[in-house]
């Protein structure tokens, strides 16, 4: 007996191995194949390698935030940041600590001003978009750099603090891995994760195997991978948060200093993350308190609470900025007026369940809402016989008050804010087929014995194995990463664009517009100069422009502007006569043309 559970035991970890190594290899084979950026993509690298320069900006001025850090900021080393900071006590001193009428502050504004200008028309060389994205030999480990960027941006640091971390290693250049390989990195954390979370939820490792199976083999899993942002590393979080409670409450909460003190550090890194994990921290606080009082165990109630209150504070001392972000930023506000108006859109819900379940079960919604139903009334119904039925509820409800909330507040309805989901989407799907199977079989096997019913008692373990398996192979086959081409691949993307040595730039802009110009970054880079110009203002560029016969002048006009006639008013205007287009490609933001006379 004990030789067969070593076997079963073997078996069951071979099988684990197997299914991370084929969703491993599946991960390297797309990465390869990715060819484009998303323009928030282009952002991860350009938020997290950039000096001091949260968003590319046309000119050069002669002090900015570069400048004022090294005056009274973090400096060039740990010499230079004391030095700073006693020069800055004392200034504040000298203005009884009146900050605003110091020139600490005076001179920020100055530069912060500087380093924000976005409607200069100019010239710029190439090398600067090459060391927007890419880590400078000066900026290496300039993680002070990181945290002064993304306090200009929507979110907290620490995936960018991680980008920045792997380019600084590999210094002056660019590549998509250096992303890539920090989302292959955490989502095989969370699929060993979440293998924990199905042990502690079913006890099953059959059903543990399967949910494993149609998350790590899905689309889903793979667009989670492929986008170069947070949402792998948030995924892992909120996968990882789920297993230490799941942990908890099967210990009833009576927890020792060193759990809660997990339980601390995965939520102020969940936080630091994305602050959307706030919400589903809130929904499984709220879940596991309401659990703790009806079985009167108060004193356990008032430790989890001053834990989680203890890692918002140290949360929000360490990132002061998420008050800003949430309340005063514009991503803020917009999600804080949704909230405001109370009305719950049905239509919101609708719009963003699409993006939960396409990748993992299709377009069609009701079978995985029959099946959560199914599920917690099963478990419900099934409880005294042990069935996990408050680990349901404890995995369901706070995901599923994730999805509604989110859907009401999120700026776009796309897949990006519940790649979270996906697992649990897999956990429902397998654990109600699981409780469904298990329940009818104990059904049948009350009834008077007979062939059938003996058949049942024998092989009964056997049939609900095979259910399991058809089902996860059924959702595996219609929604396979080898099938399916996951999100944010971008054929046709900035990879694929090949600049001639010594090509001139110009890039066009609709007038009143920003600088999108960063988007294309990783192709202008490639380029000797880059002009950003307006519509309007292209005689600007003219003055500091000849064009020579047989040069490249590589030409981007938004989508919503007149290519033609843009095209037809530079050859006016910088009298490059007849041009043959060498090529013309879309992208997300611009078009892109290649032009030479030769």
């Amino acid at each position: 007996m004990k030789e067969q559970k070593k076997k079963e035991k073997i078996a069951y970890r071979v099988f684990i191995v197997i299914i991370m190594l084929i969703s491993l290899v599946g991960m390297l084979y797309w990465g390869m194949r990715k060819s484009g950026y998303h323009v928030d993509e282009v952002y991860s690298y350009g938020l997290a390698n950039s000096e001091y320069l949260p968003f590319m900006h046309f000119g050069e001025h002669a002090y900015d935030v570069k400048d004022w850090m090294r005056e009274y900021g973090a400096g060039e080393s740990f010499s230079d940041l004391f030095q700073n900071l006693w020069k800055d006590f004392q200034i504040l001193t000298e203005a009884d600590f009146d900050i605003y009428s110091t020139s600490i502050y005076q001179n920020y504004r100055l530069a912060q001003q500087n380093s924000a200008d976005t409607k200069t028309t100019t010239w710029v060389d190439g090398e600067d978009y090459r060391y927007y994205i890419a880590v400078s030999p000066e900026n290496t480990f300039n993680y002070a750099s990181v945290y002064y960027n993304q306090r200009g941006d929507v979110h907290p640091p620490f995936f960018y603090m991680l980008l920045h971390t792997i380019c600084s290693i590999f210094q002056g250049s660019f590549s998509k891995w250096y992303g890539l390989i920090i989302n292959i990195v955490f989502m095989l954390l969370t699929l060993w994760i979440l293998r924990k979370v199905c042990e502690e939820l079913f006890q099953n490792r059959i059903v543990t195997l399967t949910v494993l199976a149609t998350y790590g083999m899905s689309q889903g899993f793979m667009s989670t991978a492929m986008y170069i942002r947070m949402y792998a590393i948030l995924t892992f979080w909120i996968i990882l948060s789920c297993y230490l409670h799941l942990k908890a409450l099967n210990k009833g909460f009576m927890l020792n200093k060193k759990e809660y003190f997990k339980l601390a550090v995965v939520t102020f890194l969940g936080f630091y993350t994305h602050y959307y994990y706030v919400i589903y921290a809130i929904g499984l606080a709220v879940v596991c308190c309401i659990y703790m009082v009806y079985h009167k165990n108060l004193k356990n109630v008032a430790k989890y609470i001053l834990t989680m209150l203890g890692s918002a504070t140290v949360g929000i001392g360490v990132w002061p900025f998420a008050i800003k972000h949430v309340f005063l930023g514009y991503r803020g506000r917009g999600s804080l007026q949704a909230l405001k108006q109370v009305d719950v859109y049905l239509l919101k819900i609708k719009l963003m369940l699409g993006p939960v379940f396409g990748p993992i079960i299709g377009n069609k919604i009701w079978p995985f809402v029959f099946a959560m139903v199914v599920m917690i009334v099963l478990a419900l119904l099934t409880k005294k016989k042990g069935l996990p039925w408050t680990r349901i509820v404890l995995v369901v409800v706070p995901i599923v008050g994730y999805v509604l909330l989110v859907s009401q507040i999120v700026p776009y309805y796309t897949d990006r804010y519940v790649m979270c989901v996906y697992p649990f989407v897999c956990i429902i799907l397998m654990g109600s087929v699981y409780l469904s199977v298990q329940m009818f079989l104990e059904l049948l096997s009350k009834e008077k014995s007979n062939l059938f019913v003996t058949w049942i008692k024998r092989y009964g373990s056997q049939f609900v194995v095979g259910i399991l398996v058809f089902t996860a192979f059924l959702i595996c086959y219609n929604n396979n990463f080898i099938a399916n081409m996951p999100g944010y691949m971008f054929p046709q993307g900035q990879e694929v664009v090949e600049v001639p040595e010594n090509t001139d730039c110009i890039f066009v802009l609709p007038d009143g517009d920003w600088n999108e110009s960063a988007e294309e970054s990783t192709v202008l880079a490639q380029c000797r100069r880059v002009g950003i110009v307006y519509e309007s203002n292209l005689n600007v560029l003219s003055s500091e422009y000849e064009y020579c016969a047989g040069d490249y002048l590589l030409i981007y006009v938004q989508k919503n502007m007149n290519v033609d006639q843009v095209i037809d008013k530079i050859h006016e205007i910088f009298g490059t006569g007849e041009l043959k287009e060498v090529s013309r490609q879309n992208s997300s933001c611009a078009v892109r043309i290649l032009l030479t006379d030769g």
